[in-house]
């Protein structure tokens, strides 16, 4: 049977995975599979997904609120519907008793995972609904504490006994243990970053369309070379021969998705995957692109690199941000939002902004752009709110602070906004009734140019004139701890993705800061080149930007 593409239109999937635990050892290269599994699946050129079909549910609070997602999905997907999970896989008191775990799950007491977990049989029963023509299910699990049975063999037999569904394929990760799921420090687990690969790369020689045998193939391979467990796939009534995406390696001059560069150490800044090419041309703006290695060690290398600068607009860019998914890079500049693909290096076409553009803020999901604005009307500046898919501007936020708004941040819920600007407050908003929530204040000097959310914990870092950064409580909205001081103005921080372990500062001496979030030192400095950089951004796999511009000559 030849490979068939799911209807982008009357399919749906559903990614879920937890990457924080309050219990059990924590996954962050969760958050990394999610996020690319995603970004691949809904691609525009290879994509078998529509991105607004496409729902990642990352550390959800409850069993029924995961459930309600997947009845959901499964209702309205007539054509395909794919799940897929990652995280700590449970055993319950039988060994074909599987149990995803959820942020509050504990192996403590078996008898209690029903209710602090996914119950499988649950998630089995609305993969049983017959309004989806095909199914597919994704399992990266490993088992947390538990060696029952088949559960350590290398096939992982009872994992695909569980799994196994009428009319669905189900590809299964046998992972023992933590080690083989997550190595220490990598962005993805082990099966779903060779999974996340072959989609992003496709396999040269297999046809246009990329079938789950084929995947598998080279999937069980890859796994048995790199000494990781070997995955299981089952299939009925034809399954293996549904696709996912498009084979990239077959389509003619077709860009590939740049691996991950080897990481060192700080000092030795890897030089950014988005190329020695140019993201846009000419002119005096510059993005300047440096990855940080997870640990501090030793230099590799007799001395820095310098950073990939690479040349943007003649306009100078006001702000930068990647989307949550690492695959859009957006620059606003006066009243122009200048958007690349990362992955093909191609520039996007442009969107007018509604207003001057001073600050830039994607929503956690990908779906709203929030544009702090330069108003030089009485009315004063304000935030607008663009649907990213529709490119329409869907509202407004009076952000009351003065003619300008230098800074605007989603929380990691995407419930809260917090902006900051030409004052010395930083205010807190509820982003879907754009009412207050509370004033945050502190700061002296003219103003607060910056403000960022941490990604796990409730605080929020702000940088300000009076040249210090400032971590704020948000339940008790109070400063907290000492400020991290700076010999000259701060114009930009950011947390580091994930686990929020760096804040990433950027000084008005022209250079970027690294600083540990929890002891609160310097790691490392980097010199901006001869850039006065005004705004950074972390992609979720580490690469961080930083956006400014230098007088010509």
């Amino acid at each position: 049977m030849p490979p068939t593409l799911p209807d982008r239109d009357r399919s749906r999937a559903v990614l879920i995975g937890t990457s924080r635990y309050e219990h059990l050892p924590q996954l962050p290269a969760v958050h990394g599979n999610l996020h690319a599994l995603r970004s691949a699946l809904t691609d525009e050129r290879t994509g078998g997904f529509a991105p607004e079909h496409c729902v990642v549910v990352e550390n959800p609070k409850g069993v029924a609120t995961t459930y309600d997602v997947l009845r959901s999905a499964a209702f309205e997907a007539t054509d395909t519907l794919l799940v897929y999970y990652a995280g700590h896989g449970l055993v319950g008191t039988k060994a074909t008793e599987l149990y995803p775990g959820l942020p509050d799950s504990t192996a403590d007491d078996a008898d209690r995972l029903w209710i602090e977990a996914l119950d499988f049989e649950r998630v089995r029963g609305v993969m049983r609904w017959k309004t989806a023509k095909n199914r597919i299910l994704v399992l990266d699990c490993c088992f947390s504490g538990r060696s029952v049975g088949d559960f350590m063999s290398p096939v992982g037999q009872a994992v695909a006994e569980a799994t196994a569904v009428s009319g669905t394929v189900t590809l299964a990760s046998s992972a023992g243990n933590e080690v083989s799921l997550a190595p220490d420090g990598a962005e993805f687990t082990a099966f779903s970053g060779e999974l996340v690969k072959l989609l992003r790369n496709g396999i040269p020689g297999e046809p246009e369309l990329l079938s789950l045998d084929a995947i598998f193939a080279l999937l069980e391979r890859e796994m048995r070379v790199q000494g990781n467990p070997v995955p299981t796939m089952r299939t009925t009534d034809g399954g293996g021969s549904l696709a996912l995406v498009r084979n990239r390696a077959a389509m003619p001059n077709a860009p590939q998705w740049p691996d991950n560069p080897p990481r060192r150490s700080r000092r030795g800044v890897l030089k950014a995957a988005l190329g020695a090419g140019v993201l846009g041309a000419g002119g005096w703006g510059v993005f300047t692109l440096v990855r940080p290695s997870a640990t501090p060690q030793a230099p590799a290398d007799a001395g820095p690199q310098p950073p990939a600068v690479v040349p943007t607009a003649p306009d100078r860019p006001e702000a930068v941000v990647f989307s949550p998914a690492g695959d859009l890079l957006v620059a606003g500049s006066y009243r122009t939002l200048r958007m690349w693909d990362t992955r093909s290096r191609q520039e996007l076409p442009a969107l007018d902004a509604g207003a001057m553009t001073r600050s830039l803020a994607f929503s956690p999901d990908g779906a709203v752009l929030a544009v702090g604005s330069v108003e030089r009307a009485e009315s004063g500046s304000k935030v607008l709110l663009w649907d990213v898919r529709t490119r329409r501007l869907i509202g407004e936020l009076p952000a009351e602070h003065g003619n300008w708004v230098d800074g605007v941040a989603f929380d990691r819920t995407g419930a809260m906004l917090a902006t900051c600007g030409h004052d010395e407050e930083v205010r807190l908003w509820d982003a879907e009734r754009r009412t207050a929530r509370g004033t945050l204040t502190g700061h002296g000097g003219t103003g607060v140019h910056s403000v960022a959310f941490h990604p796990e914990e409730d605080f929020l870092a702000s940088a300000g004139n009076d040249k210090t950064v400032r971590i704020w409580n948000l339940k008790t909205q109070q400063q907290w701890g000492d400020a991290l001081v700076h010999p000259e103005t701060v114009r930009a921080v950011a947390y580091s993705p994930v686990d929020g372990a760096m804040i990433a500062t950027a000084c008005w001496n022209k250079e970027v800061w690294l600083w540990d979030a929890g002891t609160r030192k310097v790691i490392d400095r980097f010199p901006a080149t001869s850039i006065n950089t005004c705004c950074l951004a972390f992609r979720p796999d580490g690469l961080l930007a930083a956006a400014g511009y230098a007088p010509e000559g």
